[in-house]
């Protein structure tokens, strides 16, 4: 049986998309529960981050930019 290898086209998507998580975003949101605890949101995979001004987003990778987090939406 022949061993089949991956595409070009199969690794520039992967490359491109590894680098889409270089590129810092902006954290724009915050989520205030009942409780009266508000957590940043990530801005790819949308959850909670568990600390403020974190260099990257603890569950999918994302860079993060804080510079307008003062002025976010809640």
């Amino acid at each position: 049986m022949p061993l089949k290898l991956p595409t070009t086209k199969l690794r520039e998507v992967s490359r491109f998309g590894a680098y889409t998580y270089r590129v810092p975003l902006p954290v724009k949101d915050v989520r205030i529960f009942a409780n009266g605890n508000a957590y940043p949101i990530c801005p790819r995979c949308v959850n909670t981050l568990d600390r403020e001004y974190m260099s990257f987003c603890d569950r999918c990778g994302q860079k993060l930019n804080w510079q307008r987090f003062d002025s976010s939406n809640v």
